[in-house]
């Protein structure tokens, strides 16, 4: 719908299986369907709603046109590849929610695994992947938040907490 000199789209979706990638970019920017396709992204979406704001054609969505947004999901049995050196993860379950400056996930997922090509030959199994990350940009940089995140595994029991600061002049991480 146009808002003055923007255009704004809301959606609002339950129960999505995610299995057919190319239909799906087919809506998108050709940036986005891009970057859709190279994360092989799998799983439920159980519930999902959003919106964009944005000035000019939605085939020229960018950071800079984008004035606003929000995004809410809650999926089941996610997957996606790992793209550069973002890590990949499969079995995810769990909340996205993301605004302008902020957002934050929680997992909760059991049998998952995670991929570090850079680091691993094969995905690492977990038998848990629990906590809520949270992440805000501030003037200093980008703000990653958690207070209990825990991993276990057969070889691995961890749970632990995080302040890091990304781009600014300090930062801090607690395990």
């Amino acid at each position: 719908r146009d808002i003055g000199d923007e255009q704004r789209v809301e959606f609002d979706l339950a129960n999505v299986t995610v299995y057919d990638l190319p239909y799906l970019a087919s809506f998108l920017p050709v940036d986005a369907a891009a970057a859709l396709l190279a994360s092989q992204l799998s799983g439920t979406l159980t519930s999902a709603d959003g919106f964009a704001q944005y000035s000019g054609s939605p085939d020229e969505i960018n950071r800079e046109r984008l004035s606003d947004f929000g995004l809410n999901l809650e999926f089941v049995d996610m997957a996606v590849a790992p793209i550069g050196s973002w890590p990949g993860v499969s079995g995810a379950t769990g909340t996205l929610r993301m605004a302008q400056d902020t957002g934050s996930l929680t997992r909760n997922s059991t049998d998952a695994a995670v991929s570090l090509p850079a680091v691993f030959a094969a995905p690492v199994p977990l038998d848990l992947l629990a906590g809520t990350l949270i992440w805000r940009t501030t003037p200093d940089g980008l703000q990653l938040i958690s207070d209990a995140v825990q991993l276990r595994s057969a070889s691995l029991a961890l749970t632990g907490k995080l302040d890091l600061l990304l781009g600014g002049q300090q930062g801090k991480s607690t395990i």
